[in-house]
């Protein structure tokens, strides 16, 4: 895997992050000159390390020939945290309408959360041949993360019914809380006339 994750293909990954995030940028200041509000919290990206590359191997054991470029569709993460759910789709038409990048693959954790209440918006772009993950989500949802990926996610410590029960009690509040947050985002841009 060293020998797959050497500094050349580091910075196709490094360089093709960096055109998902200019682009976003791009779409917040648009959004901003347009409503007097961002469209986007933050950005933040990330390269998957060769110790996380060796587990993720292991785990979906790697089908004969094919190359880990082909297995593996996060090696390079760009997460975007936006105020409300309704920003993420515009957020996500937006960036399927770019030509810039080629959608491979969309995954709603939004409308449809997995088992134990994780929420984002993926999608897989394809820039200049190379695979980016891009996660949109609010705020609230990322706290949600965040917390499970401290408490629960690629433990491998037991973890109690307990924890379970309190990690998806947060995670329904959290999505109430984003209901509402969505309802006062969009009172506000009524009121200016910039929706």
């Amino acid at each position: 895997i060293s020998s797959f994750w050497n500094d050349e293909r580091i910075a196709l990954y490094e360089s093709a992050m960096e055109k998902v995030i200019v682009e976003i940028k791009q779409y917040d200041q648009d959004y901003y000159r347009k409503t007097q509000n961002h469209l986007v919290r933050f950005v933040e990206k990330r390269l998957k390390t060769t110790d996380s590359i060796a587990q993720k191997v292991e785990r979906k054991k790697k089908p004969e020939g094919k190359t880990l470029e082909e297995m593996i569709n996060d090696l390079a993460g760009v997460r975007v945290i936006c105020f409300d759910t309704k920003q993420i789709y515009m957020l996500a038409r937006m960036i399927g309408k770019s030509s810039q990048f080629e959608i491979i693959k969309v995954k709603d954790y939004v409308r449809k959360p997995k088992d134990n209440g994780y929420q984002s918006y993926h999608i897989i772009l394809g820039i200049d041949g190379i695979k980016v993950e891009l996660q949109i989500r609010t705020i609230l949802m990322d706290a949600w993360s965040s917390l499970d990926s401290i408490l629960v996610y690629k433990k491998t410590d037991p973890i109690s019914e307990e924890m379970k029960a309190n990690i998806q009690r947060f995670a329904k509040w959290g999505r109430k809380m984003d209901k509402m947050v969505t309802r006062m985002m969009k009172q506000k841009l009524e009121k200016c006339n910039c929706d």
